[in-house]
């Protein structure tokens, strides 16, 4: 059995990873997509209806812009944080992001 640091550490490396390749994805499309654009809303119930898009900001970070009404933007690593998307639900935004045409 895997002890729990490890377990962490295996846990860190796939978010490191979900996040460079959703941040290809975004850089590949050019422009933030509106979440309604998805097949499904991948958050968790009680917060989707407040995320409206996601695209990358100035710096190149993965960047949601939200209807919450004390907070226009989130990071992905904060929606993360606050368990707001799972980790199986990370890998589905990440399949409708690839499903995406380029911007043109």
């Amino acid at each position: 059995m895997k002890n729990i640091e490890h377990l962490k550490a295996l846990l860190a490396d796939f978010e490191q990873e979900i996040s460079e390749n959703i941040m290809a994805q975004l850089t590949r499309i050019c422009k933030p997509v509106p979440i309604s654009a998805f097949s499904y809303n991948p958050f968790r119930e009680d917060v989707a209806c407040y995320m409206d898009s996601i695209g990358l900001d100035g710096k190149g970070e993965i960047l949601f812009q939200t209807s919450f009404n004390d907070v226009k933007g989130k990071y992905l690593h904060e929606i993360i944080s606050d368990s707001e998307i799972d980790h199986w639900s990370l890998i589905g935004l990440l399949d409708m992001l690839s499903e995406i045409q380029e911007s043109s």
